[in-house]
């Protein structure tokens, strides 16, 4: 009895202790509820697929572990068998998301991330064609197809530098590069990498020459995949004009509506698409070629080139005053426009009829 009594003042001495005590004992069993915090727990599970679990039961570290082991690299696919996961876009929500990875396709980690086009990887070289490393900065702007803006600056003296644009593809790509060397023309090389599934975007490879005072603007349409800018100058004696007023201005002008224009010479290579123009300086003496043709823009893989849908006609101006004006119809091939010592401003305008 006086065991009993010793339990029950030790039961009432607990229940009138209701702040700050602290009671030490062996065990307690307690065959119903208990109250933590003002939250009920009535149990606690071992089992590791967490199947019995509920707002009212806790798990045990062992079971939590054992549930983690066998789900943290893999998910279950439509047929509820367990796949290794990799990572994704939710088509719907558009958030990033975990995905079933077939076995023995190496390339689905990645083909379900790259297919929703989201990101862009941009690398900036520098004197990577033999030249020197560039005295001015390279800008960049990048802009995907909802909107986001990526800006980068890459300051004299860099080395590789990579960066990552947000948002989804297609993307335009803005460089540009200002020539305020006293001491050597630069080149700006734009080029594009195919992407981890070799999916064909837009094949750019286009270079551009700047003397003193002249700015490379490139303006890139329908990128999907990695696009390279290669800089470099050239201090050369025989790259160096000593005279500025030996060269000439040179405007190429996109005024269609669906035809694209690839310009060669002058040290140039230009792809302008419709609304596009490029304006660059050139020795006196040389040959441009210019192709005109139809183009078409698909999902995933850039542009194809084909005939021309419709009449397109091009206008030559040397000096200000037309020299050639000529109508393009289908596939016209390769045309030339020559300059010599007494041209000081060359105008190329392409035009829907």
């Amino acid at each position: 009895m006086r065991h009993l009594f010793n339990i029950v003042l030790l039961t009432l001495f607990v229940l009138s202790q209701v702040n700050a005590q602290t009671v030490t004992t062996g065990r307690v069993i307690v065959k119903d509820s208990i109250s933590l915090n003002g939250r009920w727990i009535q149990g606690i599970t071992s089992d590791s697929t967490l199947t019995d679990a509920g707002t009212n039961i806790l798990a045990t570290a062992q079971a939590l572990k054992a549930y983690a082991d066998a789900r943290t690299f893999s998910i279950k696919d439509s047929s509820g068998i367990l796949r290794d996961s990799s990572l994704t876009i939710d088509p719907v929500s558009r958030e990033l998301a975990m995905a079933p990875y077939v076995a023995g396709d190496v390339n689905t980690i990645l083909r379900l991330f790259t297919n929703n086009g989201y990101g862009l990887s941009v690398f900036i070289l520098p004197g990577l064609n033999g030249g020197g490393i560039l005295t001015d900065s390279i800008y960049v702007d990048i802009t995907s197809s909802d909107g986001v803006l990526t800006q980068v600056a890459k300051a004299p003296g860099y080395f590789i530098s990579v960066f990552y644009a947000k948002g989804y593809a297609p993307f335009k790509v803005k460089a540009r590069l200002a020539n305020n060397s006293t001491i050597a023309n630069y080149t700006l090389k734009a080029f594009r990498l195919s992407d981890r599934d070799f999916i064909d975007g837009t094949t750019y490879n286009v270079y551009q020459w700047a003397y003193h005072g002249d700015t490379i603007l490139y303006h890139l349409k329908h990128i999907y995949s990695t696009v390279c800018l290669d800089g470099n100058q050239w201090p050369t004696a025989d790259s160096l004009p000593t005279d500025p007023a030996s060269l000439a201005k040179v405007s190429i002008i996109n005024r269609t509506r669906k035809a694209c224009l690839n310009v060669t010479g002058f040290r140039n290579q230009s792809i302008l698409f419709p609304d596009q123009t490029t304006h660059f300086r050139s020795l006196r003496t040389g040959t441009l070629a210019y192709t005109v043709r139809g183009y078409t823009l698909s999902e995933n893989n850039g542009y194809t080139l084909h005939a021309l849908s419709n009449t397109v006609k091009v206008t030559v101006l040397k000096n200000g005053i037309t020299y050639e004006n000529v109508e393009l119809q289908g596939n016209p091939g390769s045309r030339r426009v020559n300059l010599d010592n007494s041209v000081t401003d060359l105008t190329i305008i392409l035009e829907d009829k």
